[in-house]
């Protein structure tokens, strides 16, 4: 019987094997390139089906001449959110921030769909506070702590296989729209948001406990460093007289500045 298991399980390791070494990914590698591509699969997709849903609403009640005023709105709302998480990314464990950040923007979700047919203001503020100021940090930390999952040269050969989950979901993300859009209400789709964001908890659950972490260096820091750290304004005038000192940072500051232009003005187009 035991000959018979070990024959039977010979092929399913051999198309494995076969599998990782045409993607050149180790055994050892794949729990953590599926929690990876898992974590960033679910975030696209509900992302993707969120932000659509937002912007055809936002046009379909306010018109199209006022998009401008979303971008702007959502914009300040990142500048605002990324102030705060500045001060706290540091302090809190970054399992548990993701973890808090994304249950938190689910909440803020699920409590704008009671005004979807009431309060155009209200329904808007809670859709845009939890994608900017939550859910654009909430990307940043799932890269992050991605990269830490990984050793510089795993990231070289594990990286564009986790990347395409974003390419991926968002085609997932949008036969989801289209295949649904006849089915349910336009507002509904949030619920999809939701779900798609509330999957990436017990994903992370599972990886704190379940898989290795790599050493991570955290150089000692004194006390006056970490109360000096700790203002935000203080922190944020030293960063603008830092790059004002460097030109690559001033040319490399005003590059992202206009491609950010340029994405929001082909967005609107």
């Amino acid at each position: 019987m035991g000959f018979a298991d070990n024959q039977i399980s010979k092929p399913e390791t051999s198309k494995f094997s076969l599998i990782s070494h045409v993607l050149n990914i180790n055994r050892k590698e794949w729990p953590r390139v599926r929690v990876s591509w898992l974590i960033t699969f679910f975030f696209r997709v509900g992302f993707v089906v969120g932000w659509t849903t937002l912007t055809g609403m936002f046009v379909a009640r306010f018109g199209i001449e006022k998009l401008p005023l979303l971008f702007l709105v959502n914009g300040f709302f990142i500048i605002l959110g990324t102030l705060f998480y500045s001060d706290i990314v540091e302090k809190v464990k970054r399992e548990w921030l993701i973890i808090i950040t994304t249950i938190t923007a689910a909440i803020f979700l699920f409590i704008a769909t009671f005004f979807a047919l009431s309060s155009n203001v209200l329904f808007f503020t809670f859709l845009l506070f939890a994608e900017s100021i939550l859910l654009t940090q909430l990307n940043i930390l799932i890269s992050l702590y991605r990269e830490e999952m990984f050793s510089p040269l795993e990231s070289e050969r594990t990286f564009p296989i986790i990347e395409s989950s974003e390419t991926i979901g968002s085609i997932f993300a949008g036969l989801i729209i289209t295949f649904g859009s006849d089915m349910i209400a336009v507002h509904k789709f949030i619920f999809v948001w939701i779900i798609a964001l509330t999957l990436i908890v017990p994903i992370i659950f599972y990886s704190n406990s379940a898989l290795p972490k790599l050493p991570v260096f955290s150089p000692k820091r004194n006390r006056k460093q970490l109360i000096g750290e700790t203002n935000i304004v203080q922190r944020l005038k030293k960063s603008v007289y830092h790059v004002q000192t460097i030109p690559f940072l001033k040319g490399l500051f005003l590059v992202v500045l206009l491609q950010w232009i340029f994405i929001n003005i082909l967005e609107f187009q």
